[in-house]
């Protein structure tokens, strides 16, 4: 008994450290999103429960859609970008939302880049999949976009001339701890009339 409790006083311990490193500034992506220069890409298909399913349940593999300089005629895809440049494009298993080829293009290596400094100089995966997104307000934050539920991710590189593979990192799909966090910890949350509660409840009942 007496182990028991000393095993629950550590990890209430240990959630109050978890706790004071959360960063709840304005600069957190995972409390806004619109306010953010991380890149990010938009999914436009498939749906998330055929992503959720793929990459967790069936611990399956998603290639992404790749997209090069024009070096040749012999095309799949064709667009003119504003830099003047000619890209092609492999299709991949998703479809993120974009305005031209060269934007996907410069967002994929930069989320790739980022993925691989983090993990190679401070030992941090900081790629996730993002579902679902929580519209909310606050007279600190102001207008916030979140992401709710965060599945952990990593790249498999095949050389440059190949798409990338997206496939779970260790770890387990998580709720956004500092959205979770933030709203716990505050009152008068405007979320579309409904409270969070709600929202996590109808996630749940749809996969999560």
């Amino acid at each position: 008994m007496a182990d028991q409790t000393l095993l629950e006083k550590l990890a209430l311990v240990l959630k109050n450290w978890q706790e004071r490193l959360i960063d709840i500034s304005k600069s957190n992506p995972l409390l806004g999103l619109n306010r953010s220069r991380a890149a990010r890409l938009e999914i436009k298909a498939p749906d998330f429960i055929f992503l959720s399913k793929t990459l967790v349940d069936d611990e399956g593999q998603i290639k992404l859609p790749f997209v090069q300089k024009k070096v040749q005629r012999t095309l799949l895809a064709e667009d003119e970008n504003d830099d003047g440049e000619q890209y092609i494009l492999q299709n991949g298993d998703i479809d993120f939302i974009y305005p031209n080829l060269g934007d996907l293009r410069r967002k994929t290596r930069k989320i790739f880049d980022s993925s691989r400094s983090s993990l190679v100089e401070r030992g941090v995966n900081t790629l996730y999949l993002a579902v679902g997104c929580l519209n909310w307000e606050d007279g600190v934050m102001g207008k916030s976009e979140s992401p709710i539920i965060m599945i952990p991710c990593e790249f498999e590189y095949k050389g440059a001339s190949k798409a990338l593979i997206l496939k779970m990192a260790d770890g387990d799909a998580v709720l956004n701890p500092a959205l979770h966090y933030y709203l716990g910890k505050r009152e008068e949350i405007i979320c579309r009339g409904r409270s969070f509660q709600r929202i996590l409840g109808k996630r749940k009942q749809v996969g999560f």
